[in-house]
């Protein structure tokens, strides 16, 4: 049984009537990112409220027995690319400017709520990176951030969810994390 819809609209991050943008894309990836949960059979989905002035993970889930954060950050048009690189090249530049305070909201959430898995969602609405890349070009983009500058910008880090503007999920896993596949 996962989180009902009528009690996602009950929290403050879905108020789609404040007119705020970002809240409101934050709020439809958080949503989005909720519905491939359900339907890829993760179980107790909550979203996480961090204690006031803190900052932690967005979702609370388990699976296999495994107690799982993600962290969710939206990739909008308003965020924009960088226009003189490839469209794979584009979104792995907006991720890596994302992931290292997602990384650290990660790291909070996973000690405070004894997790054993962190994975960082990103979801994106730009609808040329949606529609011209290809499933073989997500592990690029991964790879790309395994390697990132003299540290990893995926340590700490178990898994990387890609949820793009057409629906279409693509889910990487760290060894540590394999067990949510079998």
């Amino acid at each position: 049984m996962g989180i009902s819809k009528e009690k996602l609209k009950s929290y403050p991050e879905f108020n789609f009537d404040s007119g705020d943008q970002t809240n409101l894309e934050g709020s439809l990836a958080i949503l989005r990112t909720v519905n491939w949960l359900q339907r890829s059979k993760f179980q107790k989905i909550k979203l996480i409220v961090p204690a006031k002035n803190q900052k932690g993970a967005d979702i609370l889930c388990e699976k296999k027995g495994q107690k799982i954060c993600l962290e969710v950050k939206a990739i909008t048009k308003a965020s924009g690319g960088h226009k003189n690189l490839f469209l794979h090249l584009q979104l792995y530049e907006k991720i890596k400017e994302n992931i290292g305070n997602a990384r650290i909201q990660l790291a909070k959430s996973a000690e405070l709520l004894k997790c054993r898995i962190t994975i960082f969602a990103c979801v994106f609405n730009w609808i040329e990176q949606s529609v011209i890349l290809l499933q073989k070009d997500y592990p690029d983009i991964v790879d790309l951030l395994e390697k990132h500058g003299v540290g990893e910008s995926l340590t700490g880090i178990d898994g990387v969810l890609f949820i793009t503007k057409m629906g279409e999920a693509f889910l990487f896993l760290n060894e540590r994390a394999k067990c949510l596949d079998t």
